[in-house]
């Protein structure tokens, strides 16, 4: 159980300290990142009879990930709705059909994190996608058949669940 919490930073990101009182009674310091919940969809383009993916830098892997469109919830969004807006900054299509696959915690030993993963198929690209300016986003947007989407090693967990689900 959890016996003390301080806050060591708040960024983009807030990081917490926790004292950790285990069953036998030992007192333990752990860090833990506490961030929005968040959304993620396999992309399905009807009318093309393709995939959509995105592939933006992470910082983690100093590089770049092809993985499917995610995004935060913002206070007062459900799910859905943020899913609806993710798949249109990220790749500027109007979702035609949301299908909800599974929810799941990120990696709950060391952030909050929750995320609901969809099913959207999208035939009506209203934009050009690519992320927002204004988040700093800089996000290149991958078709990919059936065939190259199971055949391709994707090293994101969200993304082999939804693929995994479908």
């Amino acid at each position: 159980m959890i016996t003390e919490k301080e806050n060591k930073f708040k960024g983009y990101h807030r990081l917490d300290e926790l004292t950790i009182q285990k069953k036998s009674g030992k007192k333990v310091k752990r860090e833990f990142l506490t961030n929005k919940d968040g959304v993620s969809a396999i992309v399905y383009n009807s009318k093309l009879d393709k995939y959509i993916f995105v592939s933006q830098w992470r910082p983690s892997l100093n590089g770049y990930m092809t993985e499917v469109v995610a995004g935060s919830i913002e206070i007062g969004e459900t799910p859905e709705q943020a899913i609806k807006k993710e798949v249109i900054e990220e790749v500027g299509y109007k979702c035609d059909n949301i299908k909800f696959l599974t929810k799941c915690y990120v990696s709950p030993g060391v952030i909050s994190e929750f995320i609901y993963i969809y099913y959207v198929e999208v035939s009506e690209q209203i934009s050009s996608g690519g992320g927002l300016d204004s988040e700093d986003e800089e996000i290149d947007i991958i078709y990919m058949t059936k065939e190259e989407m199971l055949n391709y090693e994707f090293l994101d967990a969200k993304t082999q669940l939804g693929i995994k689900l479908l």
